[in-house]
């Protein structure tokens, strides 16, 4: 049997790795990319105009920044 598990992966600099969801599928569902992107932005995850995504603690930084 092959498993295809689809993650996010935050692209700011943590020093470790930071994956959205964090054990894999949810609940065992077969999501698209896209409805991972949305359900990740639920959680508090964004994606830059660059195509970077980043976990919630460095999209609130990005957000600070821009303030």
């Amino acid at each position: 049997m092959i498993v295809t598990r689809i993650q996010l992966f935050c692209d700011g600099d943590h020093g470790m790795d930071i994956y959205f969801p964090e054990d894999g599928p949810m609940d065992g569902a077969i999501l698209t990319a896209a409805e991972l992107r949305k359900e990740a932005k639920k959680a508090g995850w964004g994606r830059t105009r660059a195509g970077m995504d980043l976990c919630e603690s460095c999209n609130a930084d990005r957000k600070a920044d821009r303030k």
